[in-house]
């Protein structure tokens, strides 16, 4: 039997969001097209997948079965298309470096010095070890920490973290100030890392004060420019966004942000090695 991929992918999409509509958006598709592609998927396997439920859908038991198989099969997919690609970057010199952006200033000199074939593509932060993991790219450019994983890393450049606060707040005119100073402030909650960006523990041991949960820069800086929390940040952030409304102060008294190329030990060519090497030409690696 021959599954066409589009049909799975967007099958598995409708069970994830449980709703026909959230799905479509999520697809690029019309609700139209989406309950096709649904049904014709049916009919080649014969069995109904999924049905509706109030407003939503819910799967059948045939849906719950398929729902599990058809994400390994998107997966090794995914894999193998990384794979071919990976082969072919490797066969002619070609290095796929990904970014999350903003790349520190004299990380991205150092970049445009380079004399190797090099695509650069900006990546989303949750998808970073994804991406490595599968080799779809050769390195990735970030900020610490990055998190469990067999991921290598070598730090490229170090700036002081920034508390950001709305111009108006009372801390807001200080040229640099100490992490005890926020003890009080509300800071924006993290999904990710919280306990580095939001220095949690303090140095008294004490949670920090959480505020409304983001999962962007912009969703973060515009928080803080409302006045509801301040947040915690690079120098580079703050220098990259320039966001309206929102003063950033130095942090004298903790770890400086680092900025880092990371890699998968078992996805590193010979080219992205040597890419690797002229970006950190005396390593700290861990």
């Amino acid at each position: 039997m021959d599954l066409d991929l589009r049909l799975v992918r967007a099958f598995v999409a409708v069970a994830e969001e449980e709703h026909v509509g959230r799905a479509a958006e999520r697809l690029y598709l019309s609700q139209p097209g989406l309950t096709k592609q649904i049904r014709r998927l049916e009919g080649v396997l014969g069995v109904r997948l999924v049905e509706r439920q109030g407003r939503g859908i819910r799967l059948t038991p045939a849906g719950e079965a398929f729902v599990v198989e058809a994400r390994s099969l998107l997966r090794r997919a995914e894999r193998a298309v990384a794979a071919a690609r990976r082969a072919a970057r490797a066969h002619g010199g070609e290095v796929l470096v990904g970014f999350v952006p903003p790349i520190p200033g004299p990380v991205s000199v150092r970049l445009a010095e380079l004399d190797v074939p090099l695509e650069l593509r900006r990546v989303d932060w949750h998808r970073r070890g994804e991406l490595l993991g599968g080799g779809e790219i050769d390195l990735c450019l970030l900020p610490l920490p990055i998190g469990p994983g067999p991921f290598r890393h070598i730090v490229l450049w170090r700036e002081p973290r920034v508390a950001g606060f709305p111009t108006r707040h009372r801390l807001a005119g200080r040229s640099e100030l100490s992490i005890d100073e926020l003890a009080e402030e509300p800071i924006v909650d993290l999904p990710t890392h919280r306990e580095y960006w939001c220095v949690d523990p303090r140095p008294d041991g004490r949670s920090p004060r959480y505020g409304p949960l983001v999962h962007s820069v912009e969703e973060m800086l515009e928080v803080v420019s409302q006045g509801r929390a301040m947040c915690i940040t690079s120098a580079s952030v703050a220098e990259f966004y320039r966001p309206p409304g929102v003063v950033f102060v130095p942090i004298l008294d903790i770890a400086p942000a680092e900025f880092a190329v990371v890699w998968h030990p078992d996805h590193l060519t010979d080219a992205a090695a040597e890419v690797r090497r002229r970006l950190a030409p005396s390593p700290e690696t861990s």
